[in-house]
């Protein structure tokens, strides 16, 4: 997380800022697609059919119904059942 090649600052010293920095980074949408779709392959599946099953049980579920990622796997279901 640190910039070097700013003048007059080296490497270690702009390391040495960064490093007192708190990180509040969050997963990023497509990070969180894959968490959803590794959540349901996470065994080894006995058929494909299945698991397609699985996902699509996952992704109706009342209480995912508001999560922005889960909408987008959603509104791709296409792709995802056609791999």
């Amino acid at each position: 997380m640190a910039m070097a090649g700013l003048p007059y600052l080296t490497a270690r010293v702009s390391s040495e800022r960064c490093a007192a920095l708190k990180d509040n980074l969050q997963p990023g949408h497509t990070y969180k697609m894959f968490q959803a779709v590794e959540a349901v392959f996470a065994h080894p599946p006995q058929t494909v059919i299945e698991r397609l099953e699985k996902m699509r049980a996952y992704l109706l579920e009342p209480r995912r119904e508001k999560q922005v990622h889960i909408a987008a796997l959603r509104e791709n279901w296409y792709f995802l059942r056609n791999l």
